[in-house]
């Protein structure tokens, strides 16, 4: 089925301070203001011209894992890395020179890019045999639209949200989104039933310098099983490992993880 291969690239940037470099408790805000003063729009805040007014905003071709230096304090001479997932070949070399870039900025003052490895991934989205049951974690915070928030996310809401994402970034920034019957889709996975699990609420937000405005960051975090066919998701959680889904994908938000059982290779590959 066209589209049914999904490819991405897999990059790391390894800096060393010149200066001490203190990390807010969300460190990809650091990376989020240092990124709007230096990618082209097209990178960081791509826009159609035409076409319907829901489809003009598209999603932005990179999302950044930096949650492991929420908070953090690194040391004149101290070393730290940036993970970065990259959906469009045109976007890896641009986040490079505009990383390369960052020490200028207020909250990354003296970091200097020392390394830049990209990889690229193709991942396979066809439906293959799964598990009848299994474990997803979140992460980071998981805030989905058509979910209140209220106990645990529901598959159906989470598989339609993935469906969306990964789609949207295949058709803008790939080789052409999934030839998916979504109606179809969403009907299947309504029988994907939701056994148990933990979600507890992350309480945050970020003042944007640019506009003034506040933006809420915050979801839930913990696990869920679910349990039923899940032959043609089992791709679509695998690849919400590196896309993420939900809100706030891009600055690291709704990061999932196939936990158990049947967890897939991915997991135990540095994201």
């Amino acid at each position: 089925m066209p589209g049914m291969t999904f490819r991405l690239w897999r990059c790391r940037a390894s800096f060393v301070t010149r200066s001490v470099v203190r990390f807010p408790p969300h460190a990809g805000n650091a990376f989020r203001g240092a990124l709007g003063h230096r990618l082209e729009d097209e990178v960081f805040r791509p826009r159609a011209s035409n076409g319907p007014s829901g489809l003009r905003d598209r999603p932005r071709p990179f999302v950044l894992r930096a949650s492991d230096l929420d908070g953090s304090v690194i040391a004149q001479g101290g070393r730290f890395e940036l993970a970065l997932n990259v959906f469009a070949d045109s976007a890896v070399e641009a986040l490079r020179r505009a990383l390369a870039d960052c020490g200028g900025s207020p909250r990354l003052a003296g970091s200097e890019l020392t390394a830049w490895e990209a990889e690229p991934l193709d991942l396979d989205l066809a439906p293959r045999p799964a598990p009848e049951q299994a474990r997803v974690q979140f992460r980071t915070p998981l805030d989905l639209k058509g979910w209140d928030g209220e106990g645990l996310p529901p598959f159906a809401v989470l598989a339609a949200r993935l469906r969306d994402r990964i789609a949207a970034l295949a058709a803008f920034h790939g080789r052409g989104a999934p030839e998916w019957d979504y109606a179809a889709m969403g009907a299947r996975a309504a029988l994907v039933q939701t056994l148990n699990g933990h979600a507890e609420r992350q309480q945050s937000d970020r003042r944007s310098t640019r506009t003034g405005q506040t933006h809420s960051l915050s979801g839930v975090t913990g696990w869920v099983d679910y349990r039923g066919p899940l032959d043609e998701f089992l791709p679509l959680l695998e690849a919400g490992y590196w896309t993420g889904v939900g809100r706030h994908t891009v600055w690291g938000q709704g990061w999932i993880e196939i936990a158990e059982p049947g967890a897939p290779s991915i997991s135990t590959v540095a994201p």
